[in-house]
């Protein structure tokens, strides 16, 4: 290079605009990590072409982390279009240490043998009054876990509230009303299942119970409140519906009226068939 090149290299300016790359990715959607060691946190991968297959895995291990080290508690998907038409994708991962997940692991058999020991208030002379009492247990999802409460809370809630409701028509019976049936309505979600939400919600992370023990936990709180309500009226009926957390699958078409809440319900309709005490409690499906 000559006196002359150097000159003119010396006199130029150097780069002209921006030194920052354009890359058309999203302040959100930008790759990065924000984890605290107990609490958790998040990651956001690095930008892929729409339809390239990215997983929780593949994430963890693209910013060094231990996939068995840390549980998914939810995952977040972002899709955008680049300037010269081409879409990407990125994936937030929200994570919690394994240890965290473990910790809320429920021990069924204990919450089974809380729902035996769970007694009502103490019954009153069977009321045959007109009229209904209606009691309706919706969206319990048992199984799920969500701000820090999970199944045992959930079991303890709904037991307590059943005790409130007993207590409820024993004081509208001491006021002079005195309905002779409870209807004791399921509009569905019993349990959490594995089909809301594409089935993310399965495992540790979002449940504390496997479906087999959702179904197990819902029959046996399902009795427990029957045994509750059946002292009271001469007559209890408990009609059923599914809700999508019921769902069996989402795979192929199914006929709706077979779900988890069905199931549950005919289960509990069962056993009172052979308990005399129960004979007059009813129940009702859909067609």
């Amino acid at each position: 290079m000559g006196l002359s090149d150097k000159l003119d290299e010396l006199r130029e300016p150097g780069r002209t605009g921006s030194d920052l790359k354009k890359l058309g990715v999203p302040e959100d959607w930008r790759p990065r990590m924000d984890i605290d060691s107990e609490k958790g946190g998040f990651l956001i991968g690095s930008p892929r072409p729409a339809g390239e297959e990215a997983d929780a895995t593949s994430i963890l291990e693209e910013f060094g982390l231990n996939p068995t080290q840390w549980t998914v508690t939810s995952l977040r998907q972002g899709k955008w279009q680049k300037f010269d038409g081409e879409y990407l994708e990125s994936i937030r991962v929200n994570v919690i240490p394994a240890t965290a997940a473990m910790s809320d692991e429920v021990d069924v058999a204990d919450l089974i043998k809380d729902i035996k020991k769970w007694k009502p208030p103490k019954a009153v002379k069977k009321s045959t009054g007109g009229g209904a009492f209606l009691v309706v247990p919706s969206d319990q999802q048992l199984g799920k876990k969500a701000n820090g409460q999970g199944s045992a809370q959930s079991v303890n809630r709904i037991l307590s509230l059943t005790g409130k409701a007993v207590e409820r028509f024993n004081a509208l019976k001491k006021a002079g009303i005195a309905p002779g049936i409870i209807v004791l309505a399921l509009p569905g979600d019993h349990v959490e299942g594995n089909t809301s939400q594409n089935g993310r919600l399965q495992g540790l992370a979002a449940s504390d119970l496997g479906l087999t023990e959702q179904v197990r936990v819902a029959r046996r709180l399902l009795l427990a409140q029957i045994k509750a309500f059946a002292p009271l009226v001469g007559r209890v009926i408990v009609p059923v519906i599914n809700g999508n957390h019921d769902e069996v699958t989402r795979q192929v078409a199914a006929d709706p009226a077979d779900g988890w809440n069905v199931e549950i319900a005919a289960s509990v309709q069962d056993i009172c068939a052979e308990n005399p005490e129960l004979s007059h409690v009813e129940f009702r499906y859909p067609s």
